[in-house]
């Protein structure tokens, strides 16, 4: 992993502060080590740390005057603190940060503790209990106060703050991993990085800091990242319904199975109870901090259980697991009916959304919704720890030089408000559920939109016909060439890809892009072992593939006396057939398309803020 990506990914997070291509841009440079007598004092002031006030007063001086490096004489402190830094919040508490440091072209960064004779939140956990309390007013005092920043601690946890008028996020330290088998670890690189001066001064009375310009950068490039997650939210609709494959399989036998367009409702639907229990979640709607809800309800608990138990060997554990979907259900049945227990009070939300489905109904949406909740529809650990993944998480590309690199990078569903869904409304519109026929796999052509077409299809077509359906392709890729939403079931009506044409090397998307695509692909289009493609399915594809290419102009032709058939001819095909191929589905697998038959929507699976925070307001 990127050195950068790792001390940042080392940090507790909450919504996106920073997106992991502005950590490696603008956090690119290496600082240098860490001298071995700032280490020994970096140790002694968090061991001397025993979470009274006045150890934290002579912490709080280590942190941000020494490991900071901002000088003590542009801090305002305690008693110091001027009197327009103090706001009286909604409820009537006075809300003043302990400390503010101000730079020299005006920036500012507050830093808020719990309240004098409130001892007990020293001993807790930040943001869990009575410190909610604190950092709610914190939000309201950025907000009033129209600041972007704030350092909140009780001494043990760190977390630097931004809030926006309709979102926040943040970051958080834990002294208690600053050291690493006896030396300093990724936290306090990161801390050096984030916190220190170079960080946070601004160059002129106009601009902002390295720190705050990364912040709001990753802000505008929601727009990037949104793109991709219309596309995760569909996949993880394919995730579930691909799982719930042996209780579908049961009902056709039973002849009870419903309709395809109801299944693949009821599945959007189960992934729509997802995504605003994450929401929920995300805004400290539901009892985040209860620890009975916590550890027996909560979707994003249940999300970072499933990463822990998947490392190592964990998937094959996973594999046989069946204890994920269970609870899922049982969270939706709690939001839906609520609880009136005094240990997890919660309201009954009741809503079409969370009702559970009925197997009697005479709604087909209602009967494929009690298919996909019932307890015979057995889908393993793994598979919901896969579509919770494709919920929560991304992939971005961060190029360094003339590579690309893919990261991970976190969901801020606390913007649900606004960019999120547009995302979501864009990203499940006309698509329908479909299922490979017996023997008959399906091929999706990584060009222009993915047309999905029959194997005994393509192997059906000439030569001729071959290469007239790729020049129809190039021909619909051209710009202002118009797009044609409606489709239709001819391959012919599919978009054209923008590498098909035999350009200029330098137009061609770098080797490390290709294998980044692939890697991605291969996270989320894996089939399961019983849906397995056979080896004459496989054998059938890559002969037609091959020839594909070919046709297609993706393989050039010798020049001069090289003849063909050499080891440099086989790699190129190798490479062409990888790329010209998005997806094989096996026999008897489920798949969503367009109506037009291809897999990618025409339009951007995004709305501006401009059009979607009215359409939801």
């Amino acid at each position: 992993m990127n050195n950068n990506i790792a001390w940042w990914s080392s940090l507790n997070h909450g919504g996106l502060l920073i997106s992991p291509d502005k950590i490696s841009s603008v956090f690119a440079g290496e600082l240098p080590a860490l001298s071995t007598w700032h280490a020994d004092k970096l140790r002694r002031a968090l061991t001397a740390f025993d979470g009274t006030n006045e150890r934290l007063s002579a912490l709080l001086d280590f942190m941000l005057q020494d490991l900071s490096a901002l000088p003590e004489s542009e801090w305002q402190k305690a008693q110091g603190v001027d009197a327009r830094w103090a706001l009286r919040s909604f409820t009537g508490a006075m809300v003043k940060p302990r400390r503010v440091w101000q730079g020299p072209q005006g920036e500012v960064l507050p830093v808020f503790v719990p309240e004098d004779g409130a001892s007990r939140q020293f001993a807790g956990r930040l943001g869990v209990g009575r410190s909610r309390q604190l950092l709610s007013r914190v939000v309201e005092w950025l907000r009033q106060k129209q600041q972007p920043l704030a350092l909140v601690t009780n001494g043990r946890q760190w977390r630097l703050v931004h809030a926006g008028q309709d979102y926040e996020a943040w970051c958080e330290w834990d002294i208690d991993l600053w050291f690493v088998e006896g030396l300093p670890g990724p936290q306090v690189t990161a801390w050096r990085h984030l916190l220190s001066a170079g960080a946070l001064a601004a160059p002129t009375a106009k601009g902002e800091g390295a720190l705050l310009g990364a912040i709001l950068a990753s802000r505008k490039g929601q727009a990037d990242l949104s793109a991709v997650l219309g596309e995760r939210v569909r996949l993880g609709v394919e995730e579930l319904i691909t799982a719930s494959h042996s209780a579908i399989e049961q009902a056709q036998q039973a002849g009870t199975v419903p309709a395809f367009a109801d299944l693949y409702v009821a599945g959007s639907r189960i992934v729509m109870r997802c995504i605003i229990t994450l929401f929920a979640e995300a805004r400290n709607l539901l009892p985040v901090d209860n620890p009975i809800y916590q550890r027996a309800y909560s979707l994003e608990g249940l999300r970072q259980s499933l990463e822990r138990r998947a490392g190592g060997r964990g998937n094959d554990r996973l594999s046989q697991g069946r204890s994920a979907w269970p609870r899922l259900m049982a969270l939706f049945g709690l939001v839906y009916h609520g609880s009136s227990h005094q240990a997890l009070p919660v309201p009954q939300y009741s809503g079409g959304l969370f009702e559970p489905g009925d197997p009697q109904s005479a709604d087909g949406i209602s009967r494929a919704l009690a298919l996909l909740e019932s307890p015979g529809n057995a889908i393993s650990d793994r598979q919901v720890q896969q579509m919770l993944r494709l919920l929560t998480r991304t992939k971005l590309r961060v190029r360094q030089g003339r590579k690309a690199t893919l990261v991970d990078a976190p969901v801020d569903f606390s913007a649900l408000s606004s960019e999120y869904i547009g995302i979501l409304y864009e990203g499940l519109l006309d698509f329908e559920l479909k299922q490979a026929a017996e023997g008959d796999p399906v091929v999706f052509l990584a060009v222009g939109d993915e047309p999905a077409l029959k194997l005994s299809q393509l192997e059906g077509m000439g030569d001729p016909v071959i290469k007239q359906l790729f020049e129809a392709l190039k021909k619909k890729d051209k710009p202002n060439a118009g797009e044609d939403d409606a489709g239709g079931d001819d391959p012919e009506e599919a978009d054209a890809p923008e590498e098909q044409t035999e350009a200029d090397p330098a137009d061609e998307p770098p080797e490390d892009d290709a294998e980044a695509e692939a890697e991605v692909e291969a996270e989320v289009t894996e089939p399961e072992e019983d849906l397995a493609l056979s080896a004459d399915h496989l054998a059938r594809a890559q002969a037609w593939l091959e020839r594909a290419a070919v046709l297609a102009g993706l393989v050039k032709k010798p020049r001069g006396r090289k003849t063909a058939g050499g080891a440099d001819d086989t790699a190129a095909l190798a490479k062409a057939t990888k790329q010209l191929c998005a997806r094989l589905v096996a026999p008897g697998q489920f798949f969503l398309v367009r109506w037009g038959g291809t897999r990618k929507g025409a339009g951007t699976f995004y709305t501006r803020p401009q059009l979607a925070a009215p359409t939801v307001r």
